[in-house]
């Protein structure tokens, strides 16, 4: 929980519904070509909000404590067909 820079922290899913709120470190982050000011179009980590897990439930590596490949997180990303009907009212 403390991998990222002073004034940024590891959203949690709730918290970028609405991605037009979040600042995205562009300078410690990964960038694409096209990644403008936000974060590129790959999956990342989230905050689940719940429970320490690692391997059921809601994973998030038992409160981003662990770094073992035993340990899984949950990633998550925005859709890239934006053609797709039925995914534009929910991105993720």
């Amino acid at each position: 929980m403390t991998a990222c820079a002073a004034g940024y922290h590891m959203a949690s899913l709730w918290e970028i519904h609405d991605p037009s709120n979040l600042r995205y470190d562009t300078a410690l982050g990964q960038t694409l070509e096209d990644s403008g000011f936000g974060p590129p179009a790959l999956p990342g980590a989230v905050r689940t909000g719940g429970n320490a897990a690692g391997t059921f439930g809601e994973p998030n590596c038992n409160v981003w404590t662990s770094d073992s490949n035993s340990e899984i997180g949950t990633l998550a990303t925005l859709d890239f067909d934006w053609n797709d009907d039925a995914r534009r009212v929910s991105p993720w």
